[in-house]
């Protein structure tokens, strides 16, 4: 069982769209046309599109029963096109509005930035808190 660490719009309770699956180390395109969701890994991403963005999810993914994992807390990590100086913020809980350091990186990001969501930790009902083996990755376009 592997936790799958997604970026994503959420509208009230559910989910806006579906979630894409960018596994491995290759940048991952993602088009308008694929909506609001996009999962771990390396991706490219369009200023509107991870403005789009409001939340950092876990799915379990290919496991068959209920059960889900809430964001405890995480790293954010903004590094400016042609410099080593990085910006960081500390995030608590899935929603980036309820962390205003986090959303302000985000506000921040401009094309050729590198946002990263590193050092990620969960929770899940009966189960100890643990990192995240994963971190999410996002080149802005």
């Amino acid at each position: 069982m592997k936790i799958l660490l997604k970026i994503t719009a959420i509208a009230g309770l559910s989910l806006m769209s579906h979630q894409l699956m960018a596994q491995g180390t290759a940048d991952k395109q993602v088009s308008a046309t694929e909506e609001f969701s996009a999962s771990v890994g390396n991706m490219v991403m369009s200023m509107g599109q991870l403005k789009a963005y409001n939340a950092l999810v876990a799915v379990l993914e290919h496991f068959d029963f209920d059960f889900k994992y809430d964001i405890v807390s995480y790293d954010a990590v903004l590094i400016k096109k042609n410099s080593d100086d990085a910006t960081t913020a500390k995030g608590y809980g899935a929603l980036f509005t309820e962390n205003k350091s986090v959303s302000s990186l985000i506000k921040d990001a401009r094309p050729g930035d590198r946002l990263i969501f590193e050092n990620i930790r969960v929770k899940g009902k009966g189960v100890p808190e643990r990192f995240a083996k994963n971190a999410v990755t996002i080149k802005v376009r």
